[in-house]
């Protein structure tokens, strides 16, 4: 009988060790499979997001959420400084996701310009801004430094990238779109830029309530300093701005953005409140997002307001290095 039942055990412990090597291969074979699929896409987020990572050599880039996709005219930056500029913003992510892309970029090239676009919630704590990092999978692998980034999702990350499939969980059907070409027709896209054209429609989402209860993401804060010591690191000239928002009103959490904006002395642009478009329903899509109309002001202005700082602080260069001083810059 005892024997009987050590055979058994024996029996059940081997059967056992065969599924796991099965499924162990199982995984295997369909990750590499979901993987080679992946690096076949060539539109939509998951395409840019890897161009943005591998690819990309543009002097001028633009970092940020939707807002950052939807608002800054890649062409128009690009006549005006005289360089070709890529988008790597992408829709509902945070400073975690555009420090990590910013890394494995500097290890390959150092761009000459970046502008950092930021929500007035930005160093805000969300549990979405972690979940949402889970579009970085695909690199932790091949990119320490995104790998770094990864891992702040949850504590059981490394337990989880030893499966092969896990990185690309729930993104099949979004792959298949990415080969297809069935994301180009969802907007036109222009070196990153994502144009809209949607008649104006509310959010009918009420900030000030759904933040009231925040609070200031340390993670964030300090992925946001390092985001701009990197930068200078890399003399790589860096501009932080806040894009305009249909109504001001319920812009109200702009205050621990401009203290670190602050303390690191970084030259910032506020449009939130910029009265040429605040208010005006045919320059928006929605209440947080500019239309094709919109953007093009928006971006010819800040092209504006940053050759004034340029020349304001070449002026200020050459006053000191004459000795006289400065009252006021443009």
């Amino acid at each position: 009988m005892e024997n009987q039942l050590k055979i058994s055990v024996g029996k059940g412990f081997f059967r056992f060790l065969i599924f796991l090597v099965l499924a162990g291969l199982l995984d295997l074979v369909c990750g590499k499979v979901l993987q080679f699929l992946y690096y076949k896409q060539k539109s939509g987020y998951d395409y840019r997001a890897s161009y943005s990572i591998d690819s990309t050599n543009a002097p001028g880039l633009i970092f940020g959420s939707s807002r950052a996709n939807h608002h800054y005219v890649t062409h128009i930056l690009a006549d005006s400084f005289n360089m070709a500029f890529y988008n790597v913003g992408r829709d509902g992510q945070s400073i975690l996701y555009d420090y990590a892309i910013l890394k494995a970029i500097v290890k390959r090239y150092t761009p000459r310009l970046i502008l950092l676009d930021c929500q007035d919630e930005e160093l805000f704590y969300f549990t979405d801004s972690y979940e949402r990092l889970s579009s970085l999978l695909p690199y932790a692998k091949t990119h320490p430094e995104i790998n770094q980034t990864v891992q702040m999702r949850s504590g059981f990350e490394k337990l989880k990238m030893i499966s092969q499939v896990y990185p690309y969980n729930s993104l099949f059907f979004s792959i298949l779109g990415g080969i297809s070409g069935g994301t180009k027709g969802r907007v036109e896209e222009e070196n990153g830029y994502l144009p809209l054209d949607r008649p104006f429609h509310s959010l009918n989402v009420d900030q000030n309530k759904f933040l009231s209860t925040k609070e200031p993401d340390s993670n964030k804060i300090k992925t946001f300093d390092s985001f701009i010591d990197l930068c200078r690191q890399k003399g790589i000239e860096l501009y932080v701005v806040m894009s305009p928002y249909f109504d001001p009103v319920n812009v109200k959490f702009i205050k621990t953005i401009d203290e670190q904006i602050r303390y690191e002395a970084v030259p910032h642009f506020d449009y939130s409140r910029f009265p040429g478009l605040v208010g005006h329903i045919e320059y928006f899509s929605d209440d947080k997002h500019l239309n094709r109309k919109g953007s093009e002001i928006f971006t010819r202005d800040l092209i504006n307001n940053i050759r004034s700082y340029r020349l304001a602080n070449k002026l200020q260069v050459i006053a000191i290095n004459k000795g006289q001083h400065i009252l006021s810059t443009p």
